[in-house]
């Protein structure tokens, strides 16, 4: 039980500290990977080429 509860913080404060930031000049993705170990990816405007995003869920069906 203990071993889940672990388990199930970290996934917590991993999807917590993870973000995605529009700026008017930038958008920033900041990926948590660790407790120590981050992925920061940025992209000016004129250089974004694509764009996609994934729909999951009934929650996500309904709300769109």
């Amino acid at each position: 039980m203990i071993f889940g509860l672990l388990y199930g913080a970290r996934l917590f404060l991993l999807w917590y500290w993870n973000a995605f930031v529009i700026t008017s000049y930038r958008v920033v993705d900041i990926d948590q990977r660790g407790i120590f170990d981050s992925v920061i990816s940025e992209a000016m405007y004129d250089r974004v080429e694509d764009i996609s995003y994934r729909r999951k869920g009934i929650f996500g069906a309904i709300f769109g």
